[in-house]
Parts: structure tokens; sequence; C-alpha cells
């Protein structure tokens, strides 16, 4: 099959990844597994260098050392990148003999050099029959690709690769099997594919109003498995006040994870080359603060409210006192994690507004003894009309809490004193600001 297809006026790339490890000597079908990866080289080639524009490159490992041992550094450029050289790659085919072990993480990082730095539409093709042999980390190798600015749709073609192999490489890029009968014409698809001109996108964070007003929120872009993030930003508006245009090329497909809370994530499917793409996701918005007057000498230096989903209960976010934090709109559970807890069941967060939150400050108690106790304090729910467990305490001869105000009572028995009738109690009054001292046994 040739493919003659018209390119966009960027140089299309295509780097050939051949192995030469001492198993592509091995039979397989009848033939020796490196005149099959030949074959199909030389059948890519008499299609590739119809593309205009195209750019072609051969990389080889396994082919320099021997193994035994082999060495996890024998990986070269044997033809680097240029126009029109797709006859001296046939040639340097024909020179390839199989010996090595498999590098193929090493090769990876090795071909970020192998590319131009210019602007370009980039292809790695590995056909193996085997997998990494010298410890490295392909799903590394490829996001380290991708973290350096090379777009890459690696295709991945084995030959006798069992199943566990061919997971192995799911990581890296799609799999195709060298028996596969669309093999060949679905590498070539893919390549194809992006050599039209690419799309640019857009992401629109929506407001309660559909109008893509949301901004300074961050977003990443990964594969669809979620395997590895290729991008990651702030969404902004540009100077008229719309989404700004994302021009360098995902994975396809590719998902969008907007890190609102809670996350929200969009996957894209299919893209059509030379049209501008819009992403919509609702992400109403309102904002959230937990107050508390300042001022007192008593005020904890970290107070925490746990935000939880009203229906899963599952804790989405930790919220600092003071902070204004936005959350999609919504109903939630807030828990401030004071003395006692303050719990909020059900709260709504409409979009586009603040909601406050208010708390009193807090005072301080301070229970001073004559000789070590053990006691146990309990407040007043002034909604239930119950008195509620607070905490358990032994003390030497002082221990000190900060609360909020209210009505509590304190329990405590001196040590030497066996026996439980000997409990006394206390109740008490805690003001905002203010400190009491409770003295056992007076």
């Amino acid at each position: 099959m040739i493919l003659i297809l018209k390119c966009w006026a960027q140089p299309l790339r295509v780097l050939i990844l051949l192995d030469a490890s001492r198993s592509m000597s091995q039979l397989f079908q009848g033939k020796e597994k490196i005149v099959l990866a030949k074959n199909l080289a030389n059948r890519m080639l008499d299609s590739l260098e119809k593309f205009p524009n195209i750019e072609l490159a051969l990389r080889v490992y396994g082919s320099e050392f021997s193994y035994p041992p082999g060495k996890c550094t024998d990986s070269k450029l044997i033809v680097p990148f240029t126009k029109k050289n797709a006859s001296q790659i046939r040639q340097t085919l024909t020179k390839i003999q199989a010996k090595g072990i498999t590098p193929i993480a090493y090769s990876l990082l090795q071909a970020l050099h192998d590319f131009p730095k210019t602007e370009g539409l980039h292809h790695i093709v590995i056909i193996t029959d085997g997998i990494e042999e010298c410890s490295g980390n392909m799903c590394s190798s490829a996001k380290q690709l991708l973290e350096n600015g090379i777009s890459f749709k690696p295709c991945i073609i084995g030959i006798g690769l069992n199943l566990n192999q061919q997971q192995q490489f799911k990581c890296v890029g799609p799999y195709f099997d060298i028996q596969g009968s669309e093999t060949f014409s679905n590498v070539i698809k893919i390549i194809a594919s992006s050599s039209k001109k690419p799309m640019s996108y857009q992401l629109d964070l929506l407001d309660s109003h559909g109008a893509s007003t949301e901004e300074r929120t961050a977003f990443s872009i990964t594969d669809s498995s979620e395997t590895f993030v290729q991008n990651q930003w702030i969404q902004c508006l540009n100077d008229y006040k719309l989404p700004d245009t994302l021009r360098r090329l995902p994975p396809e497909p590719f998902k969008i994870k907007i890190h609102t809370i809670p996350e929200q994530s969009s996957t894209v499917q299919h893209r059509q080359n030379g049209i501008h793409l819009h992403v919509p996701v609702a992400t109403p918005q309102g904002t959230l603060q937990v107050h508390q007057t300042e001022g007192s000498e008593f005020q904890p230096a970290f107070i925490y409210s746990l935000v939880r989903d009203t229906a899963t209960k599952t804790i989405l976010y930790s919220h600092p006192l003071q902070s204004h934090v936005k959350y999609l709109s919504g109903r939630y559970d807030v828990q401030i994690l004071t003395q006692p807890l303050y719990d909020i069941k059900s709260f709504d967060i409409a979009p586009e507004r603040l909601h406050r939150i208010e708390i009193e400050q807090p005072g301080r108690l301070t229970v001073l003894s004559l000789s070590p106790g053990d006691g146990l304090v309990q407040y007043y729910h002034s909604v239930s009309r119950t008195w509620m467990f607070l905490k358990t305490f032994n003390a030497q001869t002082q221990t000190q809490w900060i609360l909020q105000p209210g009505i509590y009572r304190v329990f405590w028995r001196n040590r030497i004193q066996g026996r439980s009738m000997n409990t006394m109690e206390r109740t008490i009054t805690v003001t905002s600001g203010a400190e009491l001292q409770l003295k056992f046994p007076f």
C-alpha cells in the first residue's frame, strides 16, 4: 500500500528504532526475525518517502556488541534526519546483523537528541521482538520525551511477543503485532493523520450562565489512561477575555483534568485536523471562607476545616482557617476542627458568591491539681440539649486546652484516692478571649 498525502508546512519526522538484539536472529514463521523487521522497514520507507516534507532517520540498538555480555549503551543513530534519505536507510539496513541486547529505555532517551530542535511533527516506530533488558524504565523515557517538547506518537511493532510483554509497552504507545493483517496500514495511518494541519484547541471553563469566564484554574493534559501527564498549566483569559489557544499537540485521545474542588475531567476522543476545537467543561464555582475573629492570645496557630462531599462523605479538601477557597457549586459537609468540632451538614455553595462561616474566638481552660489525677471533659450541645464527650486526660499538676465558648463540665479523680466514687465534678463556662482556671481538689 502506498499512501500519498498532502502535508502541512511543518516537517514530518519519522525515526525507525530497530531491534538488532541476538534474539532477532531466531526464526519466526520460517524466517529470521531480523529479516521480517527489515522487510517491514522497507515497506514503510516505500510509503513514507512519498510524503511531501518528510524527514527520516534510523537508530539501531543491539548491533555493535555481541551477547554475551552485550552492552546497555549499545544504541546508535546510524542515519540522521534529513530529506530524501530513504535509499540510504535501505542500504544501511542490508548491513545490520543481530547480536546484542535490548536497551529500549536508553534508546528512547537517546532519541531525544536525534530530533532537530526546530518545529516538526515527530514519530518513533519501534520494531522489536523483546522487552527491556537493561533495567531501564520505558514509561519514564517516554515521559521525558514529551516533557522536553517532543510531541511524538510512537508505534511499537512486535514480533512474537506474548500478552504480558505487550502490556509493558502500554505506556509508550500503540502496539501492533507484525502478524496483524492491518498492522502496516494502521501504522502508516497514524503517521499520516498527524501530517495534516494540526488542530488548535481551547479549554472553556463555563460559569453558571454557560460563559467562558472561569480562569486561574490549574489543569493537566494526560493520555486517556492517565498513565503520564504531558502538560500542566494554569487556565487564563487573553486580552479579549477569551480562553487562550493551545497549540501543543496532546496524545490522541487525550484527557483534560481540571483541578477544581472536586476535580472535573473531559476526554477528547477525536480531533478534526485544521479545526479549532472548543473543549467545554462546566465549572461554576463559589467561594468559601471559614472566618474567626482574630486578636485573642489563645488563637490556635492552625485550624483546618474538612470539606466533604455530602453524598459520598469523601474528604475533598483541608480548608485553612481565614482563607478563601473556590468550590464547584453544590452541597458539602463542613467539619471545623476546633474543640469541640463544628459540624455543618449540607452546606450549599452557590456560584459566583462568597460564603462565610463565622466561628467565635476561643478561650483557654487550665486545670490545676495538687497531685496527679485523671479526668474527662464534656461539653453541652445546645441544639440536642445533651452532654457530649470531648476528651479524657491525665494530669500531673497542670493541663490546658483551647476551647470554643460554651458550657463544659470536668470530672476529675485524684489517683491517691482509689475509689471511683471519689470523682469530683465542676461545671464551667468558657468565654471568648478569656482564660479560666479550674483547681482540684478545691
